[in-house]
């Protein structure tokens, strides 16, 4: 591989100096030349080239490679070159005499070229025999070249003066341009060459060594390696080879980063400011840096990790007073610190002051876990009556971050905090989430203590902020915890001010029954609104999209959500995603998407495990059941309810609702319909003890008329129907179209297309596809119950096709005509379908169209006309289908027998 790439002028100066090995009889010392440059340019490189040359013009090559850990070795380099003299034990006037006579007789037979490599850590003793040699060469057969790296270690005298000799040659070494790291990279085998040789040009200043490195060896994946272990060692390497001060400014700028200036390295390191910016001139030659920053972060990092602890903790200490001294950013002064142990002794009170204030300031940016990180550093740096409070502050932004760690440290919080041992401030922030994780009673006493603060409290204080954000949540979400704080009205004095309330007073507005002016606008204004990483985020977030789902418009909510989930940097903690995901969950539940609905619960609860959601574990959980139930996976409902218990808590909160409902919701649709109704009772209770009882919020009346005519009682089923339709509409036709659904089912045949229609009517306008799916169905039955064949298959047509497409697959399923269940069943028809076929077959064609009418639930004397036979005929007939089939009553007909739409012709 070819190293030398932009070095063809220098290549041909060494040749001319190595290559001639004559006599210079002329000269009053040997031939010295220097090959000069920062570390890593290239320079051992051209040796090597040099002596390989000399060696194959038949010049007699001495060679040396000083070493900086073999410096403090008398003669080291001498016994590299001179072996055989043992001169361990010789004075310095001795060993010169040795040395220039053992070179005299080489040069006696011949050319002799001596080669040092990194002269600059050649051992004193050895630079002053070479320069004895040098100068008393009076053969002028010998040269001496080395390699030199400026300002590595302060030079000797005997070093400087064989340097002073060097007039026959030097050599200063440039940087690769782009074109040149190009053709490295090419001659390395490096797919894209060209393109990639700008960037490796700009993280390695065009030094060949940190180049070949930055990509690592030939013949791997392309950019495989790229500024890994081999880029990070040469780039250490480098730094070492660029000396002492240049070791120190590279720690000096890793510790201080971007706020690196020359004062500053200078006063953090103990030097000059001139030795810095020889140090700094030192790693921009060598690729390292650029001004005063590295050229890639990779390079930072090794070589903060290559710096001892303690002495990377007394550097970022030290660092730090500097720049609180300077008035630089709380966040960058605070950023040293936490990588830094608390100093021994008395520790000075601006650090925890430093570190809190910081942490508000990340807040602020949309860095949480780094807030949260400076929290617990003035924690460990705190006096103990301050700890408490920045504790309390941490927990708050813990459970935005991860609600499931919070919780540990909220049990530890919740005593202090309800008996007052925290600031009223400090309290109230913590009141949302002892709240969400069920410290019920311990929120009510902070806010109660907060209530007697803020009457003390000047108009624009903090406390009442906190304390009306703390009211409204409790009013909107946990009005089982503080019945009568549903009342409390937000100060006027705060309104304004804070950003947080216009989601809570819309949540407000869309639950009462009374209903609210400008919900959607204030509910979008809050969501607008929402900053990148605000520890209140999980509530307000939550609230404004509820608004919106409470005043019947689940598809402005679905559009917030999505476009929530997409903005990762406004929902910067897995808490918000969860909920945004849960409510999007819900919008799709009230839109009929089955499948999206069970998608978006089953994502929620995985972004934030049971114990992480608190009391609003009934959210997710909710749309989970409700949606597996609409899907006809009873089995996956009942394990949802059996694999997410919910805390007692849940209930005295609006959770609770939601909950109810979808397990009541399950009760019905697996034939336990008493217990449904318990619990849609329980939900008319609580709904009217905390005054949401409306349709939108949750149409309980509905579910308990369809579960009051699944257990025999049509009047009772009748009764809860009409009150649900004597509501008002707005903000309730989803209701209403399901509780039309239930009327039609309980009242006589003939009036059950009339109020059917309407019912679809007003489903339609709810844009609920699996609500519109049920009532195609039954309307679909009452046009054939009528006579009406080809109107009624025609809508079952279409309820079957929207089941399909919201992912209704029990009633998907129950809908479709014989004909199409064996055309599905056809690969591998399920046991007990097989059987019914088989059943089926045994009847003959009359048996068949009687058996099918009956299934359908027409009369004998129905289908005695409809067939135009006898009363008696049709009872014949049904006695041998029941023997037949092995059934005592014709409701069972229709889950025994695979019956045609021919059969009923």
């Amino acid at each position: 591989m070819n190293s030398l790439i932009e070095r063809g002028g220098e290549v041909t100066r060494l040749r001319l100096f190595t290559g001639r090995g004559r006599q210079r009889p002329d000269r009053a010392h040997s031939a010295v030349g220097v090959i000069g440059g920062p570390a890593g340019s290239g320079k051992s490189a051209l040796l090597r080239d040099a002596i390989e040359d000399a060696e194959a013009q038949g010049i007699t090559v001495l060679s040396a490679l000083a070493s900086p850990a073999e410096r403090g070795l008398p003669y080291g380099v001498v016994d590299q070159l001179l072996p055989e003299l043992r001169l361990v034990h010789c004075g310095p006037l001795r060993a010169r005499i040795a040395v220039k006579r053992a070179l005299s007789r080489t040069a006696g037979n011949g050319p002799v070229l001596l080669a040092v490599d990194d002269i600059h850590f050649a051992d004193p003793r050895s630079v002053q025999c070479l320069l004895h040699a040098v100068r008393q060469d009076l053969t002028g057969r010998m040269s001496l070249l080395v390699t030199h790296t400026p300002g590595v270690l302060p030079a000797s005298l005997a070093l400087t003066r064989l340097l002073e000799l060097a007039d026959d040659m030097r050599l200063t070494l440039r940087p690769l341009s782009v074109l040149g790291v190009g053709r490295l990279l090419s001659e390395r085998k490096i797919p894209g060459s060209v393109r990639r040789a700008p960037e490796v040009h700009a993280r390695t200043g065009g030094s060949p060594r940190l180049a070949m490195a930055f990509l690592g060896e030939p013949g791997g994946a392309p950019g495989e390696t790229a500024a890994g272990e081999p880029f990070q060692q040469a780039a250490l390497d480098g730094v070492r080879r660029s000396g002492r001060d240049a070791v120190k400014t590279a720690h000096g700028l890793a510790v201080l980063g971007k706020e690196a200036t020359v004062p500053l390295l200078a006063e953090l390191l103990g030097l000059r400011p001139g030795r810095v910016r020889g140090a700094l001139a030192a790693l921009e030659g060598a690729g390292i840096t650029e001004d005063t920053a590295f050229r890639h972060p990779a390079v930072r990092t090794a070589v903060l990790e290559a710096l001892p602890v303690p002495e990377r903790h007394r550097l970022r200490r030290r660092a730090a007073g500097l720049l609180h001294r300077t008035g630089a950013d709380p966040v960058v002064v605070a950023a040293q610190l936490l990588d830094a142990d608390p100093p021994p002794g008395r520790r000075p009170r601006w650090i925890c002051r430093t570190l809190a204030t910081a942490a508000e300031l990340a807040l602020e940016r949309g860095q949480a876990e780094l807030a949260r990180r400076f929290l617990k550093a003035a924690e460990d740096r705190s006096r103990e009556g301050e700890r408490l409070q920045l504790t309390a502050r941490r927990a708050q932004i813990a459970g935005w971050l991860n609600p499931g760690e919070a919780a540990a440290q909220l049990r530890a919080l919740a005593s202090p905090a309800g008996n007052g041992l925290l600031p009223a401030e400090s309290a109230l922030r913590l009141a949302p989430q002892l709240l969400r994780h069920g410290h019920l009673e311990e929120a009510a006493r902070v806010m109660a203590t907060a209530r007697d603060a803020a009457g003390r409290s000047p108009g624009g204080d903090p406390i009442r902020s906190e304390l009306a954000f703390a009211e409204r949540l409790l009013a909107v979400t946990y009005p089982g915890v503080c019945p009568a704080s549903a009342s409390v009205a937000v100060p006027a004095a705060v309104r304004p001010a804070d950003p947080r309330l216009p989601a809570l007073a819309a949540l407000a507005a869309a639950l009462s029954p009374a209903g609210g002016q400008g919900v959607q606008a204030d509910a979008e204004r809050a969501l607008e609104a929402l900053g990148p990483a605000d520890p209140s985020a999980v509530e307000v977030v939550e609230a404004a999209l509820m608004a919106l789902v409470c005043t019947d418009r689940p598809e402005q909510a679905a559009h917030w959500c999505e476009r929530l989930l997409s903005q990762p940097e406004h929902l910067g903690s897995p808490a918000c995603r969860a909920v945004v995901t849960a409510v999007k969950g819900l919008t799709a539940l009230r839109r009929g998407r089955l499948d999206a609905a069970a998608n978006a619960a089953c994502s929620a609860l995985e972004l934030l495990p049971p114990h992480g959601w608190g009391v609003a574990i009934g959210l997710p959980l909710s749309v989970l059941v409700e949606a597996r139930t609409g899907q006809g996976r009873h089995r996956e409902a009942s394990m949802a309810l059996l694999a997410h218990p919910v805390p007692q808590a849940m209930y005295r909160t609006r959770y609770a609702l939601h909950f109810l409902h979808a397990r009541a919701r399950h009760q019905l649709a697996t034939g336990r319909a008493h217990a449904a109704l318990a619990d849609f009772m329980e939900c008319d209770e609580l709904m009217r003890r905390w005054r949401m009882d409306l349709a939108a919020l949750l149409p309980w009346r509905a579910g308990a008329a369809e579960a009051l005519l699944q257990s025999g009682s049509p009047q009772d089923a009748s009764r809860f129907a009409a009150a649900e339709l004597a509501r008002p509409v707005a903000g309730g036709r989803r209701a209403r179209g399901k509780a039309l659904r239930v009327l039609a089912a309980a009242h006589q045949p003939e009036r059950r297309r009339e109020i059917l229609e309407k019912a679809l009517a007003e489903i339609r306008e709810s844009g609920d596809l699996y609500e519109t799916a049920r009532i195609l169905a039954d309307l679909g039955e009452v046009y054939k119950r009528q006579g009406d064949q080809g109107k009624g298959w025609l809508l079952v047509r279409q309820a079957l096709r929207t089941a399909d497409r919201c992912g209704a697959e029990g009633l998907y399923h129950s809908l479709q005509p014989p004909a199409s269940r064996d055309s599905a069943a056809a690969a591998g028809r399920p046991p007990a379908a097989a059987r019914a076929a088989a059943q089926g077959a045994e009847l003959t064609a009359a048996e068949r169209r009687v058996a099918s009418l009956a299934a359908r639930g027409h009369t004998n004397r129905e289908i005695a006309a409809k067939l135009y036979i006898t009363v008696s005929t049709v009872e014949q007939h049904l006695t041998r289908v029941y023997r037949k089939v092995k059934v005592t009553r014709r409701q069972d007909l229709s889950g025994r027998l695979d019956l045609d739409v021919a059969d009923t012709a």
